[in-house]
């Protein structure tokens, strides 16, 4: 394989957060995702060497589930982990997912698991470094309003965006280095992050005209939301010379 250029200009750094609805109801969705994800990786790594770049990527786990039932064990986060080079790392976080039990009614607490993957230690793609940051939300419940689990056991205080639109205005701001008058931000590069929501309309609709956020639909059988296809998804995570950096799809289908 040829790459383009020197080392950094044809090096893409691909970051991915997964989040993950780890619940009673995902359990079998769960143990699909520990084969989907490394197909994912592994397919995004074979196209982004056919595009003629190196890849560099590292994976970080959250999932979560509801402080009511939970509470200070209701949303977990690894840390970054590098692939392929720990892929057993990954397998295993994901084999360790508790999920049985979890979760009270629903919906849960999907918006804050979020906000946790949003604060991730990002590699910073300055100009010199060149990438996405991409996080995945997979869910098969709507999300508690943010606040309601406010007073829960090992709910953070002050911590988390007190409103959607707080949240809308954190995910938007173009410059990740700044504040919006607040201690919240985003620290994440704002022309390409991207949100990719595998989860049901019902609340998560509200998230749709988020800057750069994709609802993806799968076409799929399967009796969980959670479920994807691997080669309809991959494609939005591909570095393309014949495109620009960070183009986005919608990969909503309509008919």
């Amino acid at each position: 394989m040829t790459f383009n250029g020197n080392d950094e200009l044809s090096t893409r750094h691909l970051d991915f957060v997964f989040v993950i609805d780890a619940t009673g109801t995902t359990g079998k969705a769960i143990k699909q995702l520990k084969e989907q994800i490394p197909q994912l990786l592994f397919n995004v790594m074979a196209g982004t060497e056919e595009s003629g770049y190196r890849s560099r990527i590292r994976v970080r786990i959250v999932d979560f589930a509801d402080y009511a039932s939970e509470a200070g064990d209701a949303i977990h986060a690894s840390r970054f982990f590098s692939y392929p080079d720990e892929l057993d790392s990954i397998e295993a976080t994901l084999d360790g997912i508790r999920y049985l039990k979890r979760g009270g009614d629903v919906p849960e607490n999907g918006l804050e698991a979020l906000y946790v993957a949003m604060q991730s230690e990002w590699v910073p793609l300055d100009g010199r470094l060149r990438g996405r940051h991409d996080i995945i939300l997979l869910t098969d419940a709507p999300p508690l309003p943010l606040g309601v689990r406010t007073g829960c056991l090992g709910y953070p205080e002050h911590y988390y965006p007190e409103t959607l639109r707080e949240f809308e205005d954190i995910w938007n701001e173009d410059d990740p280095l700044e504040s919006l008058g607040g201690t919240k931000r985003c620290p994440i590069s704002s022309n390409c992050k991207r949100l990719v929501l595998i989860a049901p309309d019902e609340g998560w609709s509200a998230l749709y005209n988020w800057d750069l956020v994709l609802h993806y639909r799968p076409n799929t059988a399967a009796d969980s939301t959670l479920f994807f296809d691997v080669e309809g998804l991959v494609d939005c995570f591909i570095p393309n010379p014949d495109r620009e950096e960070c183009i986005w799809y919608d990969m909503d289908d309509d008919e």
